[in-house]
């Protein structure tokens, strides 16, 4: 994904590093799980810990079941790859609000 959007500027970060500098103008993205729990507790994660303004998930085409429930949870947009050139840039301009 990120080699397809090189325009866009991103931090990749371990969750036990993710807290660190993050700011509420932040928009989170990440891989969901396998299993919806585990997603659902990333998404729980992030949302107590990073203070994203907007969350994106990003699913492989087996994953796409999730998507539902993803947006039930108002996760700002669900990409499901392969993820396209200048894609994920619209979708972090789009989550931002511009």
């Amino acid at each position: 994904m990120l080699d397809v959007s090189p325009e866009v500027a991103v931090q990749v970060t371990t969750v036990s590093d993710a807290p660190a500098g993050i700011d509420a103008e932040t928009v989170a993205v990440f891989h969901a799980h396998e299993e919806k729990a585990d997603t659902l507790k990333m998404l729980s994660w992030v949302r107590r810990h990073v203070g994203a303004r907007a969350v994106i998930v990003v699913l492989n085409r087996h994953q796409a079941f999730q998507i539902s429930y993803l947006y039930e949870l108002e996760v700002v947009r669900c990409l499901v790859e392969p993820v396209y050139p200048g894609e994920l840039r619209k979708v972090i301009l789009a989550a931002r609000g511009g």
